[in-house]
């Protein structure tokens, strides 16, 4: 349980530090290697996993900011940090 919970908190921690720089390519490709590395991490049986989407967000947001492209929409990491408090509290 603890564990779950503690696994949250990180996705909080790294959800927050975009939050804090949703302009900066470095960071947001940075967030989203780590996201890659967590995800594998906590694979479960080929089930997705909330650092699976936290990656696929990342992951779309740094290339929409490389290529100069519409970037994703706001609402999908608003929506996963919503999951991620639920989950912790």
């Amino acid at each position: 349980m603890y564990k779950q919970r503690d696994e949250y908190t990180a996705a909080r921690e790294i959800i927050d530090l975009y939050y804090d720089t949703p302009d900066s390519a470095d960071i947001i490709e940075s967030l989203s290697c780590i996201c890659f590395s967590l995800a594998r991490t906590f694979e479960q049986d080929g089930k997705r996993t909330i650092w699976d989407d936290m990656f696929d967000y990342f992951d779309q947001d740094y290339m929409a900011i490389e290529k100069k492209l519409e970037r994703p929409n706001r609402q999908i990491i608003d929506d996963l940090y919503r999951e991620v408090i639920n989950h912790i509290h």
